[in-house]
């Protein structure tokens, strides 16, 4: 899809193929996040043509905010890939971490800094067993080890999940804990409104 596809004052929305969910303004201003919903304004960015003497560029701003959207050299939290993207201001005649070029095929859009990096939607979390806490829960109740996970953690918006071996995916815990195995569990706690807490799935228990 070319940037002429991208008429000026059209209103966009950018969704990820790879995890179905949506490019939104958070609240604060400042940051981005994914999110399944796309009836919200914080969803929806403007398209501002912008051109110089070389070249054309593609500009988003929120229609939340109006902050524009803008690569950084900040590296992604802990466990996610590549470098942030955030809202920002467009307070100079040009802005260089503002600007996108569109490339790719026909069916989907690929959004390229003119830094040569790709906007992606960091879902891929890569857990590290060297981190974390280890202690002993007697028991396998699982609303008794989240109470637990609750009081270590302070805080209630995660989701407790399971890795069954270094390879293994995410299963979030929807029973009690295994009592025959006799290994140690690694648990995960995913907070509820991150990347990764979108790719979980989980089963539908009334299916024939």
């Amino acid at each position: 899809m070319e940037l002429a596809t991208f008429l000026d004052g059209n209103h966009v929305r950018l969704r990820s193929l790879d995890l179905g969910t949506y490019l939104h303004a958070a609240a604060d201003g400042i940051n981005v996040r994914l999110d399944p919903e796309r009836a919200s304004v914080n969803s929806a960015w403007v398209v501002h043509r912008y051109e110089n003497p070389a070249n054309m560029y593609l500009l988003l701003y929120s229609t939340a905010f109006g902050r524009y959207l803008s690569a950084t050299n900040t590296l992604a939290p802990w466990g996610q890939r590549g470098y942030r993207v955030e809202q920002r201001e467009f307070d100079e005649p040009e802005v260089y971490s503002i600007m996108w070029q569109v490339i790719g095929p026909a069916n989907f859009v690929v959004l390229r800094h003119v830094s040569a990096g790709l906007l992606r939607a960091n879902g891929r979390r890569r857990f590290n067993w060297n981190s974390g806490v280890t202690f002993q829960f007697r028991g396998s109740s699982n609303s008794h080890l989240r109470h637990e996970l609750i009081d270590r953690l302070g805080s209630v918006n995660f989701i407790m999940c399971v890795r069954a071996g270094r390879y293994a995916r995410l299963t979030p815990m929807l029973a009690n804990l295994p009592s025959g195995t006799g290994n140690t569990l690694y648990i995960v706690a995913i907070h509820s409104q991150s990347p990764a807490a979108d790719e979980l799935r989980y089963p539908d228990i009334d299916a024939a």
